[in-house]
């Protein structure tokens, strides 16, 4: 399987907690990982690699078991 384009996000109604993408964002440029970025719920915008579902799946997980 060949992943051309990827985005997985994590909201919690309308508030994003996470983005993972690899679009070709101008603010993701400067980045050492471009195009694999990663959104932050602060918009803060930092480096990451090709990630899979089961990968964010998890950290989604661990974000509500830490939040319980």
């Amino acid at each position: 399987m060949v992943k051309v384009k990827d985005g997985y996000n994590y909201r919690v109604g309308t508030k994003v907690l996470f983005r993972y993408d690899n679009a070709l964002d101008p603010k993701a440029k400067s980045l050492t990982s471009f195009p694999h970025h990663k959104h932050l719920e602060s918009d803060k915008i930092v480096d990451s690699r090709e990630i899979y579902l089961s990968e964010v799946l998890t950290e989604i997980g661990n974000l509500i078991i830490n939040k319980s």
